[in-house]
């Protein structure tokens, strides 16, 4: 019973890690600025969005954030249907690339605090920003264009933005590696795709090309990979999160299962040997039969009438079977009687209590026994 019980506690923990980050939270991050009607880059991202949609399963959720002089957070809308998709796509849609400025820390400040909230629910965000790169705040605002630190949205601590997946789509006509290398100081599980009107090698979104440098992809591409990496590697998070636990259940479970496997290596007792001398009782001048107990090759023994016993005798006198197993006392070793029959052995002589030891004569039914733990 309690090597099932341990075996349970070792499954649920591995079916615990094989289950979990089934349902996940998406945060997806649009550059509504004016800079991305050029090239018609707005529409790219618009007609890129169904790629990401398909990768959605029932019980994920979405939140949509878009951003340009502010930041304007949609709904959180949780995947039950075609239509939930349905919901989404047309955000999308109304969704128009008119605004005068690109503020990239309001956007960083607005999505660090989203996460930490999305933290407090219990889940890991991932974060999916599209946009050129340009960081081209309101003059008025005091800070210089391009000036962003990513760095101190950053949680030192190690916090919700840390263990944030971060998939940047840089759709800009020029790469912008400052931007995509203060990414990764807000969490390291950032991965950057380019997928602008630019020249490169082509692959694998988010592979190397022969140049050294990241290969070219559509927004299409670049999103239908957000999507297989999401799933592939959300797992992470949890491990990282609840692996303590997880393996508290796996520890306790291979405790169980080592405690069991010692007490049954204590129940069976010691390794028997010696002989067991063994005669009709009422005869004066018995012939005394000798039944060697190395012969046994275990470390109990059961004696009884019925086929089946290690030692049988036809004619003992009674249909109980008496088991005993081996227990060493000082250099001796003894045979300790099992079971409800222990109460029917009747000891003509014995030395300690509960135990047959060397030299002992007990009867069962109509046979006398002598022990001897002499080595063959």
């Amino acid at each position: 019973m309690l090597q099932r019980i341990s075996l349970a506690i070792m499954s649920l923990a591995l079916f615990a890690f094989a289950n979990c980050g089934s349902n996940k939270d998406y945060l997806v991050v649009v550059d509504t600025s004016g800079s991305m009607q050029e090239k018609n880059t707005f529409k790219r991202v618009k007609d890129s969005m169904p790629k990401l949609l398909d990768a959605l399963k029932k019980g994920d959720t979405v939140t949509v954030m878009r951003f340009d002089t502010e930041v304007q957070g949609g709904s959180t809308i949780k995947i039950s249907s075609d239509a939930d998709r349905a919901a989404i796509t047309k955000e999308i849609e109304s969704m128009k690339a008119q605004g005068s400025y690109t503020d990239m820390a309001k956007m960083l400040l607005a999505v660090r605090e989203k996460v930490k909230a999305m933290k407090e629910e219990g889940k890991t965000a991932h974060i999916v920003v599209l946009s050129d790169g340009l960081d081209d705040p309101r003059p008025e605002g005091g800070r210089k264009r391009g000036t962003v630190d990513i760095g101190k949205y950053r949680d030192a601590d190690g916090g919700p933005i840390q263990d944030a997946f971060i998939y940047y789509i840089s759709l800009g006509d020029i790469s912008n590696p400052a931007l995509e290398e203060q990414l990764k100081k807000l969490s390291p599980q950032t991965k950057t795709y380019l997928a602008g009107n630019r020249a490169g090698d082509a692959g694998k979104p988010g592979s190397v090309g022969k140049d050294g440098k990241p290969v070219q992809a559509t927004p299409e591409q670049a999103m239908a990979e957000v999507g297989s990496d999401v799933s592939k590697n959300d797992w992470l998070s949890y491990v990282k999160k609840y692996w303590i636990y997880a393996a508290g259940l796996v520890l306790l479970g291979l405790l169980i299962y080592l405690a069991i496997l010692l007490f049954r290596k204590l129940a069976e007792g010691e390794s028997l040997y010696g002989t067991i001398l063994y005669y009709p009782e009422g005869i004066q001048f018995p012939n005394k039969n000798t039944f060697t107990l190395d012969k046994v090759g275990k470390a109990a023994v059961t004696i009884g009438a019925r086929q089946g016993n290690r030692l049988r005798i036809k004619d003992l006198g009674t249909n109980e079977v008496f088991s005993f197993k081996g227990k060493k006392v000082g250099p001796n070793l003894c045979l300790k009687p099992l079971g409800k029959s222990a109460r029917n052995i009747q000891f003509l002589s014995q030395r300690q209590q509960g135990l047959v030891s060397p030299g002992d004569r007990f009867r069962l039914g109509d046979y006398s026994f002598i022990f001897n733990d002499e080595e063959a």
